[in-house]
């Protein structure tokens, strides 16, 4: 009994300083790097523009799901669904589609959303952001990752 004490001890000391080694350093971000998929993404920008979201309405969001490499959000009116390509910094949406509900206040802001999506060939994460570019390099939109609850 006591052969197996030992063992045990070993296996969460080292799981104790396997864990305190990938621990973040002082005033690291929180948010996962360069976690592309399964990660919220709120659209902050798009089209050189700031996005505004009204006090009780739903933030515009991505989230790039792994399995079967589905996509899925909110443009700023309507719910989007559809699928994604992903190879190293290479983004393509494809089979973009969204319900069809008009708000005259966020139309705007969801059609340069979803050309955004159309037009991104490459992603580009730093810490938090998201950047999606256009087969020029240029930037079409920029978000930022939230903890998904």
């Amino acid at each position: 009994m006591s052969g197996l004490r030992i063992p045990g001890f070993c296996l969460v000391m080292a799981l104790t300083l396997a864990l305190s080694a990938c621990q973040s350093a002082p005033g690291a971000s929180t948010h996962p790097d360069d976690a592309l998929t399964n990660t919220y993404w709120k659209l902050v920008s798009v089209g050189g523009h700031s996005v505004q979201v009204q006090p009780n309405r739903r933030e515009p969001h991505l989230v790039l799901v792994n399995e079967g490499q589905r996509v899925q959000g909110f443009a700023g009116c309507n719910s989007l669904s559809g699928r994604y390509r992903q190879d190293d910094e290479q983004l393509r949406f494809e089979q973009i589609v969204t319900t069809r509900m008009f708000c005259a206040d966020q139309m705007s802001t969801e059609q340069a959303f979803l050309d955004a999506l159309k037009r991104s060939v490459q992603a580009h994460i730093e810490r938090n952001q998201l950047t999606l570019l256009d087969a020029g390099g240029r930037s079409l939109a920029h978000f930022e990752s939230r903890v998904m609850q």
